[in-house]
């Protein structure tokens, strides 16, 4: 999201999150309010039409991706932890683009979580 606001071609005045956190922006100097709204795909148009957007954009994404990574057939699930796709992190090593906080990856990566304490 912090990417997406600094590429922006205008400042925006307030900003609408989906869910109930709101990303840490206070650093960007944006001098805009920022709201979190519970639900707000259901209940805000705008928030619903950029989830679609999204959506259809990570779902191209995917088809190109799976070319690029063989055997996780991205094509098909869209990246998304389907049985299909968590069966095949068992099978294969995690891709670059996976993502290493992913409980499956973690684990397919072999990575330690430490518990804060």
């Amino acid at each position: 999201m912090r990417r997406a606001l600094l590429r922006l071609p205008v400042c925006p005045t307030h900003i609408q999150v989906d869910g109930n956190q709101l990303p840490r922006i206070d650093d960007l100097n944006l001098g805009c309010t920022v709201e979190s709204i519970i639900e707000g795909d259901a209940s805000v148009a705008a928030i619903s039409a950029a989830s679609i957007l999204a959506k259809t954009c990570r779902d191209a994404m995917m088809q190109k991706l799976d070319a690029c990574y063989p055997g996780f057939d991205l094509a098909a699930h869209k990246g998304y932890s389907t049985p299909a796709h968590l069966e095949a992190l068992t099978r294969r090593e995690p891709s670059a683009l996976h993502r290493k906080s992913f409980s499956p990856v973690r684990l397919a990566f072999g990575i330690k979580v430490v518990a804060d304490g």
